[in-house]
């Protein structure tokens, strides 16, 4: 027991006398190596502390619970990879959509799913003019989400910039500007992605927000995968509805087609571009294109335009026509085979309920059978 520690009365929260302050702080108190490590915390008044001798018996130990518990908002933001920023920002817009939703629009979901780290700044001075042009929906949902045209408005003449620490400046202040700032750079993002969503061509996009195609897909990537990560978020806390309703963009996320198309688009040989193609054609359901035909197919698919020669050689009508005729037999095999998946899925999900049912039904005819009991 040759190890002592001595411990600064100060920092152990005790009040010595202004009289003998400063020679029992150079004094202090002595604590063996095995008091020490008895984990709890030792609460003493100024009479064990001040005077000369051996270091006096503790009077009483505050017995307290070393687990640490979490909190359900930080459990969310484990279990869905989140950073404590972009957490507390998904947090913050997410509680606030609670209490009213936009569905007559992409724009507001969109909104909610949009990464807080894009690597996309907004046009300031482009953002406040289409802001000032937007339609009365997306006005709404921006006021919604804490857009502000004064801000805009300033932003148009200096662009804003994070706080990084301004020591003259209170904290909450400094929070809240970067919250405002993080805002309307999500909200740009979310006019970008709405765009990508209502199906508007890359090029068309790119030039209208001042962003290259490359950035677009990458967007479009990212804004996919954080989707996912926000649905786990709200699963971890338990908000299923909203959860269920983010759950039918993430696919439209991934591949940038409006919501009709999304079985279509999940087959491997069928592209956006032309999953619009087919559905405009009468193939507006897996069903439809399962049920069709390879001649049908074939001929729908010749009348898409990406997919017609320019050549009028005979060769190359020839190559061409071999070319769709093997895209529409790959496209009818994979059609039918995710469809016999779904009514495969269905068939057994009948069954299960079937088997649990019938255990109840047994027992409840037995009960009726056997004789009462006095």
């Amino acid at each position: 027991n040759g190890f002592i520690h001595a411990l600064d009365p100060k920092a152990i929260g005790v009040k010595t006398p202004s009289a003998t302050s400063a020679t029992n702080t150079q004094r202090g108190t002595a604590v063996t190596q095995s008091q020490l490590g008895q984990q709890q915390p030792i609460v003493t008044s100024s009479a064990d502390v001040v005077g000369d001798g051996p270091p006096r018996t503790p009077p009483r130990a505050m017995a307290i619970d070393d687990t640490l518990h979490s909190t359900p908002l930080g459990d969310a933001l484990v279990f869905s990879s989140l950073d404590p920023v972009s957490g507390q920002e998904v947090f913050s817009d997410l509680k606030r959509g609670l209490c009213g939703l936009r569905l007559d629009t992409d724009l507001h979901l969109v909104f909610l799913v949009a990464p807080v780290h894009s690597g996309i700044d907004p046009d300031w001075n482009h953002f406040a003019k289409l802001h000032s042009t937007m339609d009365e929906v997306s006005r709404q949902v921006a006021h919604l989400v804490g857009v502000n045209e004064g801000f805009l408005f300033q932003a148009s003449c200096k662009a804003p910039a994070m706080a990084r620490g301004n020591p003259n400046e209170p904290m909450k202040v400094r929070m809240e500007r970067d919250r405002e700032i993080l805002v309307h750079k999500r909200f740009w993002v979310a006019l970008i992605l709405t765009e990508l969503l209502g199906e508007v061509p890359l090029a068309k996009v790119a030039a209208k927000y001042a962003v290259s195609r490359g950035q677009l897909q990458s967007l479009q990537t990212i804004a996919a995968t954080f989707c996912g990560m926000v649905i786990q978020f709200c699963d971890r806390l338990k908000w299923w509805g909203l959860s269920a309703v983010l759950g039918s963009l993430q696919p439209r996320l991934s591949f940038g087609v409006a919501a009709e198309l999304v079985p279509l688009v999940q087959l491997d040989s069928v592209h956006p571009a032309k999953a619009r193609h087919l559905y405009d054609d009468g193939f507006t359901t897996l069903e439809a294109l399962a049920a069709s035909t390879e001649r049908r197919i074939e001929e729908s698919l010749l009348r898409l335009r990406a997919l017609e020669s320019y050549r009028p050689d005979a060769a190359a009508t020839k190559q061409k026509n071999s070319v769709i005729r093997a895209d529409a037999r790959r496209i009818l095999q994979e059609a039918r085979a995710a469809w016999d998946q779904q009514v495969q899925a269905g068939f057994d999900q009948a069954a299960t309920r079937a088997a649990m049912q019938a255990p109840a039904a047994v027992d409840s005819s037995d009960e009726e059978g056997s004789p009462g009991m006095p």
